[in-house]
């Protein structure tokens, strides 16, 4: 169940999603051994994906493709909100190249679940 190569967090987080899938839904609460302590959104997003794509390497990047065209237009209009229109472009190819977030993005690291939906719960009290 764990033939999938995971890198470095992922290795920590993803038996949770593997345990969802394994056990087809049935089972929310992971074994003692791989509980997180908190629920397991981002286990369940991916075993989602793996049982409606298929389980692969390439279905776990390609999951996070929503997250970050989510987190690029929250950042849009956080842009919008606060630049002008002509600075924009900048700010976006600024998000594109900032390292942390390059490195989130190929890691596919859980971190993308943390700054999606924070924003959307926080957005409120910024637009």
């Amino acid at each position: 169940s764990f033939k999938i190569p995971f890198f470095w967090d992922e290795n920590y987080y993803i038996p949770t999603a593997h345990h969802i899938f394994d056990s087809n839904f049935s089972s929310m609460i992971p074994p003692l051994q791989v509980d997180r302590g908190n629920f397991p959104f981002y286990g369940f997003y991916m075993a989602l994906w793996w049982k409606i794509v298929g389980k692969s390497l390439a279905v776990s990047h390609v999951a996070m493709l929503p997250l970050l065209l989510g987190i690029a237009w929250e950042y849009y209009c956080l842009a919008k909100k606060f630049l002008s229109k002509k600075w924009i472009p900048l700010a976006l190819i600024l998000l594109v190249i900032e390292p942390t977030f390059i490195t989130q993005t190929i890691l596919m690291g859980h971190d993308l679940f943390l700054i999606y939906f924070i924003y959307l719960l926080d957005h409120s009290f910024i637009l």
